[in-house]
């Protein structure tokens, strides 16, 4: 249960933080009807996002979904950073000019522009939201049918998405405390860290598609941003914490009492209770989200015991490993001994068609620690460097030591000279 709460909770918070900070910042600038555009796009996105959901299922067109994301959000993103340097630029201008301006009215373009950035936001996250389910393993409803465990999975995603909801409307209460300011530079540092886990997936997703070079210096550069391209996650999760930490803790500049009766006074006091209420209730539910998350990764990075490696011995100075055997696109680790007694350990595993990583069952940072393998990742036993299976074979990061070998049309070869070339490193 609380693995799938996680899951929600997290693509849920990344929908509202990223949505719920555009909406402050618009009711900053005195522009509430526009953000009227903003909530029809998240519920227009629906359909959007449940038939993209079924296509997903039943399509294999992950990497182009992603790669197409990647790219049209990076757009996006572009524009609404320059769209929110603009607006604040205009509205401290008008403001000069007409202080007692109630509601100011929204262009033609800002109104596009923000409705076809949410519906890009809601489309993105609602569809992996939709998805949560075929996290929870056919594998477990085959084996046990519908029981209490299943049940408990599927609460969990809908508190999950329940909670990121709410905090939404936190978030957005919260913008009373904040000035234009405030809000604004919290909008552009959040969409500039977007910006670069964005670019990153562009890359990797041109990359795929050939229209850049597969080189391994290439891919030994970008596989270290890619394969901890999830934890961008977490930086939007610090800066938001901190950003609402700071604002809440600093002295707001309260008017004159000149001039002033006691009725005008207590509401003065009344709404500066209620801006402050907000925000540390923000700061609240942040802090409660982080220790849910925390204790899920506890949970989840629990000491794992890796599959035993299978012993292999040589036959004509060659190790041979049939491509029938890794089939499954599942890790697979052998073993051999050498005549120093060294066991030396490594692992073979599908990437994709005729495509194979090779590699020891070591990396030039954490040693002989190991790797296991989860859903399309690989995970470095020792520090949990999460590596998409792609770049296995390719060195860099905590990614395994690539080891030389060469195929036939049905068999995988690797010499024994060049296994024990690492000799000494499993001999430590």
């Amino acid at each position: 249960m609380l693995e799938i709460l996680a899951l929600t909770l997290k693509d849920g918070l990344e929908l509202v933080i990223l949505s719920g900070i555009l909406f402050g910042f618009i009711y900053k600038t005195k522009q509430k009807r526009l953000n009227l555009f903003g909530y029809w796009a998240l519920v227009i996105a629906l359909p959007f996002s449940a038939l993209l959901s079924y296509s997903l299922i039943n399509l294999t067109i992950e990497k182009e979904i992603e790669t197409f994301f990647a790219f049209s959000g990076f757009i996006l993103t572009l524009l609404m950073i320059a769209w929110v340097w603009w607006q604040s630029f205009s509205y401290q201008k008008s403001s000069n000019q007409q202080e007692e301006k109630l509601i100011r009215k929204s262009s033609v373009v800002s109104k596009i522009l923000v409705a076809i950035f949410v519906l890009y936001l809601g489309i993105k996250f609602e569809t992996k939201l939709i998805l949560f389910p075929k996290r929870i393993t056919v594998n477990t409803m085959l084996s046990t049918g519908f029981n209490t465990e299943l049940l408990l999975k599927y609460c969990g995603g809908i508190i999950g998405i329940i909670l990121a909801v709410s905090f939404g409307f936190v978030l957005i209460k919260a913008h009373k405390k904040m000035n234009l300011k405030q809000s604004r530079n919290l909008v552009i540092i959040l969409y500039l860290v977007s910006l670069i886990r964005l670019t990153i997936l562009g890359l990797y997703g041109l990359m795929l598609k050939g229209f850049i070079s597969a080189t391994p210096e290439f891919i030994s550069a970008l596989a270290p941003f890619y394969n901890n391209v999830n934890r961008f996650f977490y930086i939007f999760l610090a800066i938001i914490t901190v950003g609402l930490i700071i604002i809440a803790f600093k002295k707001e500049d309260r008017p004159s009492k000149g001039g002033l009766n006691p009725a005008q006074l207590r509401k003065i006091k009344a709404q500066i209770r209620n801006k402050n209420r907000w925000i540390r209730t923000s700061v609240g539910v942040m802090v409660f989200f982080i220790a849910l998350l925390a204790l899920n990764y506890v949970y989840a990075n629990r000491t794992v015991q890796l599959t035993p490696a299978v012993a292999i011995e040589p036959k004509n100075g060659e190790f041979t490993i049939a491509k029938e055997k890794l089939a499954d696109e599942k890790l697979h680790r052998y073993s051999y001994q050498t005549t120093q007694g060294t066991v030396i350990e490594f692992f073979l595993i599908k990437k994709a068609e005729d495509a194979y990583g090779v590699v020891y069952d070591a990396c030039e940072i954490c040693g002989v620690a190991g790797y296991y393998q989860k859903d399309d990742q690989v995970i470095c036993k020792n520090c949990d460097v999460v590596m998409n299976k792609l770049t296995i074979g390719f060195p860099g990061g905590c990614n395994p030591i690539p080891l030389k070998y060469t195929t036939t049309k049905k068999k995988i070869k690797i010499k024994v000279s060049d296994l024990i070339e690492r000799e000494k490193l499993f001999a430590n």
